[in-house]
């Protein structure tokens, strides 16, 4: 729930027809949105006559996206809360090493005497002013682009702890780039920070790294999608799937399905156009690899749909309401729940509760011809599909797990994430509960789908 705080009241008068009036000026703070206000009420009535935002607004410099297709431009730096430093609505960036276990902080970007920053890029140097203002430009500009078309907020305070410049320090002093971006825990205080470091190119000059990173700090504030160990194994659905959406939001914000073109060398990172990938034929156990499955089958649909923006409402939604711990079955599920109730000519698909009543359920499925749109999906075992040799029939033969749970929520990827005890290994199969051993990384039949 929005909050407003009162930090300072002082009783003043003002001259209305030659009276004084007692008036109280408050200095207010809001959360959502993020402000800064001094309000003048009436003493008697309650009366609100003015408020006037004390927020301070700065120039600087910052590349419309990275240095491989943009140049540098004059931005405007939205929601500055001081005057002295990048710390404002939806961003506090810093530069940051770590040396013995702990994190030291400084800010590198100063404002010049008109209180604005402008800087040139220093790229790849762990001491970039450019590269603070770089980072707070495209935070804050991700995260309203998410909240006034989403409706994204976080609970409690909605700024998030930004470091750049990330670096080690060795026991003589010297100052290393560290190669990598992510969220996470980096000062210990118990929040999710960004966190960009520096190998030949600064993560922080890519602003699809920020936008993918920060989408990670979103899904930790509503599903908190994350990998788990179950019965089967350790779990790497969850951690795919947060993959990604990460990849999709990015992707949604440029209108461009390749992520990282800059920080990723010629090909980029990732491209959520390509090879199509199924599942479970191209999982790997490798998070940011299984995530391009469930990437590239929602920009596929993004890109066939009248209006993509609708699209990404559709993903966001999905993003924020699917379990913590969900498979791609249960995503894809929910997303059809989710298109059905943004298109009511979606077909739903019946989400079965054990595997013998699954089965079933899927075959009737068939008939009424609602299976076809999960099929397109890929969304989890048991499946029925269009029979090959009569395409305008569906065929009933789904295949059931004989595990405890439901045929929709099978996880598969237990094979490339298991660790090895030399030539062989003990695994948990998809069709049991108990360890066998194996000299594959994969077993030898996998169902169709899942």
């Amino acid at each position: 729930m929005p909050t407003t705080s009162v930090r300072r009241a002082r009783r003043v008068y003002r001259s209305v027809a030659d009276k004084a009036l007692p008036t109280w000026e408050l200095d207010v703070a809001t959360d959502r949105p993020f402000g800064l206000w001094r309000v003048l009420v009436d003493a008697h009535s309650g009366e609100v006559l003015r408020a006037l935002s004390t927020m301070v607004q700065a120039l600087g410099s910052a590349y419309a996206t990275n240095p491989k297709v943009s140049l540098v431009k004059q931005v405007e730096l939205l929601g500055l809360a001081q005057a002295e430093q990048l710390t404002g609505s939806y961003a506090d960036v810093q530069s940051c090493g770590y040396s013995g276990g702990k994190v030291t902080c400084e800010r590198l970007a100063q404002p010049d005497q008109q209180g604005n920053y402008f800087y040139k890029p220093e790229e790849p140097k762990v001491t970039d002013p450019f590269s603070e203002v770089h980072a707070y430009y495209h935070v804050d500009a991700f995260h309203r682009w998410m909240a006034s078309r989403f409706g994204f907020a976080r609970l409690g305070s909605q700024r998030i702890a930004v470091t750049v410049n990330l670096h080690s320090v060795n026991s003589s002093g010297k100052k290393q780039g560290i190669a990598n971006a992510f969220f996470g825990d980096i000062n210990g205080d118990g929040v999710g920070d960004l966190s960009f470091g520096q190998g030949s190119k600064d993560f922080a000059y890519d602003a699809d790294v920020i936008y993918h990173e920060f989408t990670h700090s979103a899904v930790d504030a509503t599903s908190d999608l994350s990998a788990v160990v179950d019965k089967l194994g350790f779990n790497m659905m969850p951690a795919g799937l947060n993959e990604g959406f990460a990849d999709l939001m990015s992707s949604a914000f440029t209108n461009d399905p390749k992520v990282g073109d800059y920080a990723g060398g010629s090909n980029g990172i990732r491209n959520l156009v390509g090879a199509t990938l199924t599942c479970p034929k191209d999982l790997s156990g490798e998070s940011h690899s299984d995530g391009l499955i469930w990437g590239r089958l929602n920009w596929a649909i993004r890109e066939k749909v009248q209006n993509p923006h609708d699209w990404d409402a559709v993903i966001y939604k999905t993003m924020a309401a699917v379990g913590k711990h969900a498979t791609f079955a249960d995503a894809s599920a929910l997303l059809l729940k989710v298109a059905g109730a943004t298109d009511p000519t979606m077909p739903r698909s019946p989400r079965p509760s054990s595997p013998r009543g699954a089965c079933s359920t899927a075959r009737a499925s068939c008939r009424s011809g609602r299976a076809r749109a999960c099929a397109a999906i890929s969304w989890g075992s048991p499946r029925c599909r269009p029979s090959r040799q009569s395409p305008g029939r569906c065929s009933t033969r789904s295949r059931c797990p004989r595990t405890r749970r439901s045929c929709g929520s099978t996880w598969w990827g237990w094979a490339t994430a298991a660790p090895t005890w030399g030539p062989t290994s003990a695994r948990v199969s998809p069709w049991t509960s108990s360890p066998r051993r194996t000299t594959s990384s994969r077993p030898t039949t996998w169902p169709r789908w899942c």
